[in-house]
């Protein structure tokens, strides 16, 4: 986990990561810069790795439900 928020410190804090099963783990934070991200997740070794370990990154944008 050291190594995942040494890469992400430029883009991104308060990262929690966590195993929702066997296949399936979720890494929440605040991202304060999403063209680094992008960039982050849009870098060729990285993808390359993906494919190598069969993962996929979906990024989902969260906001606080409106208050009545």
């Amino acid at each position: 986990m050291d190594d995942f928020e040494e890469m992400t410190q430029n883009f991104m804090r308060n990262q929690t990561i966590a195993k929702v099963d066997e296949n399936t783990g979720i890494i929440c934070g605040y991202v304060f810069d999403p063209e680094l991200m992008n960039q982050f997740l849009s870098d060729p070794a990285l993808q390359e790795m993906a494919e190598l370990y069969g993962t996929e990154h979906v990024v989902y944008h969260l906001e606080p439900a409106p208050t009545p």
